[in-house]
């Protein structure tokens, strides 16, 4: 009996990633077109002035390294946004932009999650269960003060890096949607030191991929009563994260979430997200609110600034602002705007006209 479970088990896992591995390869080729959600930004990778587009290598190791390249690493001087900003929290995954906006600089204990058009991930979230978001990370001040973010397996690679936070939120903004869920307290002075201690201490580690893959078999942490006494906290003696289960360590060993009720490995981005699971132990015990106030979209621009220049901005099936509203949560998610795009800003339909900029905008080189 046990041995054709595991026989089972192991068909399974090599089916789907085979499968995986196919819409891997569909992704890479482009192959898929506009035929995904309405999300202008998908697929390319950012190419500097112009903003054209490039892909990756077909190659495995190649495309990891390449990726691995445009990582936001502390000390590689990538640009930043010219804004942060944070619309109205809602537990909605949808694309509608809620307004007003606000300001958002990042800080210690701020989880952040990410959705892209991969249908890579997408599969494999699907097969394991669960679907977007698909990526989860967790923002940290490094010893000098300054916002980073903590993931594991940043753009698909993979090692656990600490990253600038603003540079790296707005890579992820150009590939597709971005979540923050704030602390609706700040940390005390301990909590945050303790939670640097813990980024600075895994930083290099590895992305746990066998242990991913094994989220997809009945073997896993996470199941009807799995959960229950599986996927405890374990702190540094773990080697390898996947991106939600490291964020909610680092959570546990900052003192945020009672290790009693956390079980990092058995937690999935959606479960961040929602505040609720399918899984029937995560939805009866495990919550980040109060703590954390609900998603809310983080975009690099506000309304005011506005202007479709993103290369697919005239494709069919990519999104536009309404035209027939003067209300900017009736906005739909637009293409990136141009890192220029402070010297263009022009009003939404109905709005006041928008100032000139007071400062000079940047301007990559």
């Amino acid at each position: 009996m046990t041995s054709s479970r595991v026989t089972l088990g192991w068909v399974a896992c090599c089916c789907a990633l085979s499968l995986a591995w196919v819409c891997r390869g569909a992704e890479a080729s482009g192959q898929e077109g506009n035929t995904r959600s309405p999300s202008a930004l998908l697929a390319p990778v950012w190419g500097g002035e112009g903003q054209e587009k490039e892909r990756l290598p077909l190659w495995w190791p190649e495309r990891v390294r390449a990726k691995e390249a445009r990582l936001a690493l502390p000390g590689r001087g990538l640009p930043t946004p010219a804004g942060s900003y944070l619309w109205q929290p809602s537990y909605e995954l949808d694309f509608r932009l809620r307004g007003p906006t606000r300001p958002y600089t990042p800080q210690p204990g701020d989880i952040v999650l990410s959705t892209d058009g991969s249908l890579f991930w997408l599969t494999m979230h699907n097969l394991a269960g669960t679907s977007h978001p698909t990526h989860s990370m967790i923002v940290f001040a490094f010893p000098d003060g300054r916002p980073g973010i903590l993931e594991a397996g940043p753009h698909d690679t993979l090692k656990v890096r600490t990253l600038e936070a603003l540079p790296h939120l707005w890579s992820y903004e150009r590939e597709g949607r971005v979540w923050v869920r704030q602390r609706t307290r700040p940390l005390t002075a301990e909590q945050s030191a303790r939670l640097t201690q813990f980024a600075l201490a895994v930083d290099g580690r590895d992305f746990a991929l066998l242990r991913l893959a094994g989220q997809l078999t009945p073997f896993r942490s996470r199941g009807p009563l799995n959960t229950y006494w599986m996927g405890k906290p374990q702190g540094l003696a773990k080697k390898d994260f996947f991106c939600s289960e490291l964020v909610v360590e680092a959570c546990v060993y900052a003192g945020l979430i009672d290790p009693q009720i956390a079980r990092p490995a058995a937690t999935y981005p959606r479960d961040l997200f929602l505040d609720r699971s399918i899984n029937l132990y995560l939805n009866r015990h495990f919550k980040l609110a109060p703590d954390w106030a609900p998603p809310a979209r983080w975009t690099s621009w506000t309304p005011q600034e506005y202007l479709p220049l993103h290369a697919s901005a005239g494709t069919p099936g990519s999104p536009h602002p309404t035209t027939n509203s003067t209300s900017s949560e009736k906005l739909q998610t637009p293409p990136s705007p141009s890192i220029h795009r402070a010297d263009h800003r022009v009003p939404l339909p109905g709005s006041a006209p928008v100032p000139p900029p007071a400062t000079q905008p940047f301007h990559r080189h």
